[in-house]
């Protein structure tokens, strides 16, 4: 019933393996106990450095994990690292879809999708010198539209800033048009 994240290994990136354990769960109680969604992992000298969306079973918040090996992992004791805002902000319904960008200065920006009504999510972005406390934007990213989606499972996000352009990539639910998208 609940989600959670799995590790799988390939040698030659065409036959894969499940790992014998899960990689990361739900924690009873906690601010992640209804399921963790979309990781977002980035090498960080020698461990693994993973932020995931998790979910109490009303609001989504962002976390992070590290590892040394991949497969096991370590939460970080004070996630979550990112919520929603309380009250009127654009996303005070919660927050999900990672994507971590390492600066050229050794800092962080968080590319995240919030919600205001549990529906509609927009691009947000957060800043961090040391990946775990952020500092949010205080409105979306401009000029990128919202993306509704069906059901209660939030969207996911890939970003990359590669020769001083930032990619951002996004779950996008089929369209009346034929095939499926990412905005």
């Amino acid at each position: 019933d609940f989600w959670h994240l799995r590790t799988i290994t390939s040698t030659d990136g065409l036959g894969w393996s499940p790992a014998a354990n899960v990689a990361l769960t739900q924690t009873d109680g906690s601010w992640d106990q209804a399921g963790i969604w979309s990781p977002a992992i980035v090498a960080d000298g020698n461990r693994l450095r993973l932020w995931y969306a998790g979910s109490d079973g009303q609001t989504w918040a962002i976390g992070t994990a590290t590892s040394r090996d991949g497969l096991q992992w370590e939460k970080y004791a004070g996630n979550p690292g990112l919520r929603g805002d309380v009250g009127a902000g654009w996303d005070r319904s919660g927050v999900a879809g990672p994507a971590v960008i390492v600066q050229p200065d050794g800092s962080y920006t968080l590319i995240y999708l919030g919600t205001g009504d549990g529906a509609t999510w927009r691009v947000g972005r957060a800043h961090s010198a040391d990946g775990l406390v952020w500092v949010k934007e205080s409105e979306p990213v401009p000029d990128l539209g919202t993306h509704t989606l069906p059901g209660d499972v939030p969207p996911a996000a890939a970003a990359i800033l590669r020769e001083g352009v930032y990619r951002l990539w996004l779950d996008q639910p089929p369209s009346t048009e034929e095939g499926q998208h990412i905005g």
